[in-house]
């Protein structure tokens, strides 16, 4: 029992010195619930409002029309009254969150109805004007419902009950404004990053064998001892494994094209109208993002002790990117500030021209720009780190 327990003390010890079991402790510990903290965060929001204003709706001014604002209100709706179907129909345009209701012309007016299917002069059809881009899918389903409710209850204060049949005498009728560019760029939004993440793990194992590896093979003191700047001796280092990654991340994005390319996507209400001219660009613009990533991935790696603990903490790096992708899709109206961000920037790039909008060449030159600028730091200081004492004694 003595061994044993002598045994289990050192192995304890050795994992606690090891950097690689606490950096993964540490993440295991902090970052997966910091994950589910930000989705469960983001339904409890929706929740709460599903509680409260759940939507935003403009109903233009007809008979009828104040009850249905003070029906709507009654269920939590912020509703208002507009004074012409017209500003009704382009709320969405002030506030995409918005929903036009129309109370349009008398169905039915001036028909006589049978004895067999009474059907009321007076009904009336509702129709919504939305942007299902804007506006969260659960309220606009719940705000229907309520319409036709409203339009039920009416009429069945009218006829008798058993006349009144939510099908027959609460039509309603939805225009979607957004376009199916605009939904497949939303759908894209969220898993966006995904497409980026090769940038990181392509120059991943370069980095680590030029930097770690060499180290303990003992081939880097004989790099440092040739006539050689450490700025180039650094820089050619970076280079080599960013080409690696903007290779694998060029052929990776041109596949991406041609796989929604050729997908029925109009089955499922969405489009993918990229040309070659846009893909081009995209690709172009995103060949900075592995000289961020190698730049980043090679400033830690250089402060690795081990081939092994190098792997640990470039590879815990490389997984960086989905938490990001993860917190862009849930914030869907981010700050322009975050597109400056490395990584960000080329997110909403792309979700700009999955949504079909007009994207100017300086967006384009300003995605390649930002990883750019975010990378020259990491360079700075691994040229710093391989010239510092502290390392040169550890080479």
């Amino acid at each position: 029992m003595n061994k044993l327990l002598v045994v289990t003390l050192k192995e304890v010890r050795e994992s606690l010195r090891d950097r690689r079991t606490l950096l993964m402790l540490l993440l295991f510990v902090f970052v997966y619930p910091a994950l589910l903290g930000l989705l469960l965060s983001d339904r409890i929001k929706s929740s709460e409002a599903a509680r409260g204003s759940f939507i935003h709706v403009a109903v233009a001014s007809a008979p009828g029309a104040p009850a249905l604002v003070t029906f709507l209100r009654r269920h939590g709706a912020e509703a208002t009254l507009v004074n012409s179907s017209t500003a009704a129909e382009t709320a969405y345009s002030e506030d995409p969150e918005r929903v036009g209701i129309v109370l349009a012309q008398q169905v039915g007016a001036g028909a006589a109805p049978s004895a067999a299917a009474p059907v009321p002069a007076r009904l009336r059809e509702t129709a919504l004007y939305y942007d299902s881009t804007g506006v969260p899918a659960s309220a606009y389903v719940k705000l229907v419902g309520l319409v036709q409710r409203f339009n039920v209850d009416a009429y069945r204060s009218q006829l008798a009950p058993e006349a009144v049949q939510a099908g027959a005498l609460a039509p309603v009728v939805e225009h979607d404004v957004s376009s199916s560019a605009q939904r497949a760029g939303k759908q894209i939004a969220g898993f966006i990053g995904l497409f980026f993440m090769p940038a990181f793990f392509l120059c991943m194992s370069t980095v680590i064998d030029s930097s770690a590896g060499e180290r303990e093979r003992k081939t880097m003191e004989v790099l440092l001892a040739q006539p050689v700047k450490a700025a180039y001796l650094i820089g050619g280092k970076w280079i080599a494994a960013a080409l690696v990654g903007m290779i694998g991340l060029a052929l990776e994005l041109v596949l991406v094209h041609l796989v929604m390319s050729t997908l029925p996507l109009a089955q499922i209400g969405l489009s993918w109208s990229l040309t070659l001219a846009q893909i081009a660009g995209l690709i172009v613009a995103s060949l900075s993002l592995p000289l961020f990533a190698a730049a980043a991935e090679l400033a830690l790696a250089l402060n690795a002790r081990s081939y092994k603990e190098a792997q640990t903490t470039v590879g815990m790096l490389s997984l960086l990117p989905l938490l990001a992708s993860v917190v862009f899709g849930m914030a869907q109206n981010s700050h322009a500030y975050a597109h400056l961000l490395p990584l960000i920037s080329n997110q909403y790039l792309m979700a700009q021209l999955a949504s079909g909008a007009v994207v100017p060449l300086s967006q384009y030159a300003l995605t390649w720009l930002v990883n750019l600028a975010w990378a020259a730091p990491f360079v700075l200081y691994a040229v710093m780190r391989v010239q510092s004492p502290k390392y040169l004694a550890t080479v």
